[in-house]
Order: structure tokens, then C-alpha cells, then sequence
């Protein structure tokens, strides 16, 4: 069975019912990425969010709807389709990693665009790369990307001197 379809016409239905809510992997790709779909949203429209998620099963035979909230910061929605198949959308209130926010879904906004398909999503492509442990300077230059590149190694010990020279 194509999924294509079915996410499709999901994603369509999440950006008319909520504004907040964005896609943040391609949707055209979830069917072949293990029927999931992963998004972001501000917490007031879960339940709107999650309103829709069922409408969207039941029109399409699927079921019973299951809501996991083992993860912080996240509503995972799984409508069943058979013992071995399900489709699962998560919401995102916040993306943590290591106890840091990378984002919340008003800080996707400036990133988003109304898809082809007509949901909202985020732009594909980086605007710049973190190299984020201290070696990765070492081995990528400014010529290895064709993006920016931030050397967390040598923004901290700028602004290290920056904080210094101000004392």
C-alpha cells in the first residue's frame, strides 16, 4: 500500500486545523521511513492536533488510536493498521538534547513554508552547520561546506577574550 496518500492528506488537515503546527521531516518520506511523521507544535493545539489525527484514522479505517507521553516534551499518536503496521505522529512542544532546547515551534517560523502539497513545513536544506565538539575544528574548514560553519571551539574562547578585555 502507498502511504503518500494517507500522509498527505494528514499533513493537509494538521495545517488547516492548527496554525502552530509544522512538519518537520518530509512527509513524502515518512511512508518509507518506518510510517512515521515527525512535527513540531505549541502545546495549547495538541488537543485540536490530536482531534484531527483521529478524524484522519477513522476516514481511513485505521485503528484503534493509541497517545504515548513516555517522552518529555512530546505527544506521540499511533493509529494501528493491522499487528504489524502503524503510523505515528509526534508532536513536539520543544526538541532537548542533552538538557538543551534546540528549539521550540515558534522558533521554527522563520524556517517554515507552505509546501507544494499544501502543509506547513520546515525549509529543507541547512543554513549552517554547529561543529559542536571541539576536534571537529580540526578536521572541517570553511572549503569542506558549502553552508556556514560555527566552530563552537573558537566562538567560546572569543568571547572568553571578548569578557576579559571588558574587565
Amino acid at each position: 500500500m502507498d502511504d503518500a496518500p494517507h500522509w498527505l492528506a494528514l499533513a493537509r488537515g494538521l495545517s488547516e486545523v492548527a496554525p502552530g503546527w509544522v512538519a518537520c521531516k518530509s512527509v513524502g518520506g515518512a511512508p518509507t521511513e518506518a510510517s512515521d511523521l515527525s512535527s513540531a507544535a505549541p502545546v495549547e493545539e495538541w488537543d485540536v492536533l490530536s482531534q484531527e489525527f483521529r478524524r484522519w484514522a477513522a476516514a481511513n479505517r485505521l485503528g484503534p488510536v493509541v497517545v504515548c507521553t513516555h517522552e518529555p516534551h512530546v505527544l506521540h499518536l499511533i493509529a494501528l493498521d493491522g499487528p504489524l503496521r502503524f503510523f505515528v505522529l509526534s508532536l513536539r512542544a520543544r526538541r532537548v538534547v542533552r538538557g538543551a532546547t534546540l528549539y521550540v515551534p515558534e522558533t521554527l517560523r522563520p524556517v517554515t513554508e507552505l509546501d507544494a502539497w499544501g502543509f506547513r513545513r520546515t525549509r529543507p536544506g541547512a543554513e549552517g552547520v554547529i561543529l559542536g565538539c571541539t576536534e571537529f575544528g580540526m578536521l572541517i574548514g570553511a572549503g569542506d561546506a558549502s553552508v556556514p560553519l560555527f566552530d563552537t571551539t573558537v566562538l567560546h574562547a572569543r568571547r572568553a577574550v571578548d569578557l576579559a578585555l571588558t574587565e
